[in-house]
């Protein structure tokens, strides 16, 4: 697999529109002061375009095999709360002095700022990680269906009035695989792909999605079975409006 941010910083200088960003980073991986460096260089060769994301981490696979540590999922997060302040604290101001468990800083200068307010994505379904996002996220994103999605939107709601934040503050994304299908060949789509069938199908299932409180389906492209062009002539016919803005 090709490493996330090298490609992106590649897809920056081919693109002019689209957004950038990371589903999410292992904050386990790389040091919170170094990955805020690393998102503001994006931000300006991007133009503006990049949204931060970042999570816990999880794999126990990649971190035996490389020799990184995997704390305990709790530790984890309490670690990835810290690295979201860090990071806020590098992008929002000139020098920045914090004593954590985990990361301290002593007066660090922090130039150049990003273009305007980066987003800082906070991924992760879980109540802890949750919590973090509301806190001191822009947005989060978590994988999930409709129902399970306006569950989870629920809880966020509560999570971020009980800090005095409003749930308007955080954005809310997920996403899944996608396979357009025409006629009877829409029954036969299988596998884990998530949204699936006809374009009309797949427009009511988005529309779900919306529903259950989503600002954003992002499109995974494992087990995609179609270029972004085919996909965008198949659903020209029931095209209309999915999301705000």
């Amino acid at each position: 697999m090709l490493e996330c941010w090298t490609i992106l910083a590649a897809v920056a200088t081919q693109t002019a529109a689209v957004s950038l960003g990371s589903l999410v980073l292992g904050n386990t991986y790389r040091y919170p002061a170094v990955v805020a460096n690393m998102a503001v260089t994006l931000d300006h060769v991007s133009q503006g375009r990049l949204v931060l994301g970042i999570g816990a981490g999880w794999q126990p696979n990649e971190h035996a095999a490389y020799g990184i540590e995997l704390p305990a999922a709790r530790d984890r997060v309490a670690v990835l709360a810290e690295a979201c302040a860090v990071i806020r604290c590098l992008l929002d101001q000139r020098r920045s002095t914090m004593d954590g468990a985990a990361y301290r800083l002593r007066d660090a200068p922090f130039d150049p700022k990003p273009l305007s307010r980066l987003t800082l994505l906070v991924g992760g379904g879980g109540r802890l990680v949750m919590g973090v996002a509301a806190r001191h996220a822009d947005a989060w994103h978590a994988w999930a269906r409709p129902a399970g999605l306006a569950r989870k939107n629920a809880v966020l709601d509560g999570l971020l009035r009980d800090i005095g934040r409003c749930p308007g503050d955080v954005a809310r994304a997920t996403g899944g695989t996608v396979a357009v299908r025409a006629g009877r060949d829409a029954e036969r789509a299988a596998g884990e792909i998530e949204v699936r069938g006809t374009p009309e199908d797949i427009l009511s299932q988005l529309l779900a999605f919306r529903d259950a409180g989503a600002d954003e389906f992002i499109v995974r492209d494992e087990a995609a079975n179609f270029s972004i062009e085919q996909a965008l002539t198949q659903l020209d016919p029931s095209r209309r409006p999915c999301y705000p803005g």
